[in-house]
């Protein structure tokens, strides 16, 4: 890669970890990501696929006309593909030819009609957690996905991970806000119908009532004065 090259390429980073900054929204952050894909790696399409943690399948995500058209995005089944073993082993996948690769759910093909060729795949990683998995698809102009690269995509992940973790933390310190704010309205209504501390404290205490009946006190009248 020239030095141009790194140039133009650090410059894409840098423009896609500014707009990052600015989503508030997930499904706005993935077509940004999306969109953002094709300026930092030079592909024929790009795919961000995530996990539904309550079926264990990979959702996928593309802005390529291709996937646009389908009513759903797609989804890979638990484990299955190239998707769910980089999900699972948390390693980096770059293949030149998928159709070889026993691993290569075809499926996504079939559905889009879209010939896929040359595959690089990476993790999502925070940390130990993978969060999901990012795939470019058919590079423009060579034959596969170079060295230069997975280093560049990777990188690109590390925004994406940021930007994830970021709308995430966002998204518990509403719900966090929010629940303390229906708390202490339960507690103003709750107060509202309870009366004032001091009228609470000075209510007359009831008449003794009692009677002298063999010995033993009945509640019948007022005692005598003392």
């Amino acid at each position: 890669m020239s030095a141009e090259e790194q140039l133009a390429t650090y410059k894409a980073l840098v423009d896609a970890a500014r707009c990052f900054e600015r989503e508030r929204d997930r499904h706005s952050l993935i077509d940004e990501i999306l969109n953002r894909s094709r300026e930092v790696i030079s592909a024929e399409a790009s795919s961000i696929l995530l996990p539904d943690k309550k079926t264990g399948e990979l959702i996928l995500y593309s802005t390529h006309e291709k996937f646009a058209k389908l009513d759903q995005p797609l989804r890979i089944p638990q484990g299955s593909g190239v998707s769910g073993y980089v999900f699972k082993s948390r390693k980096v996948v770059n293949l030149r030819d998928v159709q070889t690769d026993p691993r290569y759910y075809d499926e996504v093909e079939k559905e889009t009609d879209m010939e896929i060729h040359a595959m690089l795949s990476i993790p999502l990683m925070d940390d130990d957690e993978c969060l999901g998995v990012m795939q470019a698809v058919n590079p423009i102009g060579r034959d596969c996905f170079s060295s230069d690269c997975e280093e560049i995509f990777e990188g690109f992940g590390g925004l994406i991970v940021n930007a994830l973790m970021r709308l995430e933390n966002e998204k518990r310190e509403a719900e966090h806000a929010k629940a303390k704010q229906e708390l202490t309205m339960a507690r103003e209504i709750q107060d509202s119908f309870l009366p004032p501390t001091s009228q609470v404290s000075f209510l007359p205490r009831a008449p003794q009532i009692f009677s002298r009946t063999h010995g033993q006190r009945r509640f019948l009248f007022p005692p005598p004065a003392q």
